[in-house]
């Protein structure tokens, strides 16, 4: 069964529960392009944690990417939080 939420009059598909190290949408800014990795695109920008911005390094998946690259960003980004 899908979960929705209300936005500005507009129905919209809810994200699952987010983990305790991911970080909603709207709590992150992309300023810039700092280039690219093996998985897709890197940008630097600000996230909004416990009340502060922060200054980040958000990368991204290329389009069409598989399962295995998913985890792995995945698990390198669970190893970078919990380090």
């Amino acid at each position: 069964m899908r979960r929705f939420k209300e936005k500005n009059g507009l129905l919209l598909e809810a994200w699952p529960a987010l983990d305790k190290w991911e970080l909603q949408r709207d709590q992150v800014v992309l300023n810039r392009r700092l280039g690219e990795g093996a998985f897709g695109m890197v940008y630097g920008g600000e996230a909004l944690i416990n009340e502060s911005w922060v200054a980040v390094a958000v990368k991204t998946l290329k389009v069409g990417s598989n399962v295995e690259a998913k985890v792995t960003l995945q698990a390198w980004c669970c190893y970078l939080f919990l380090c």
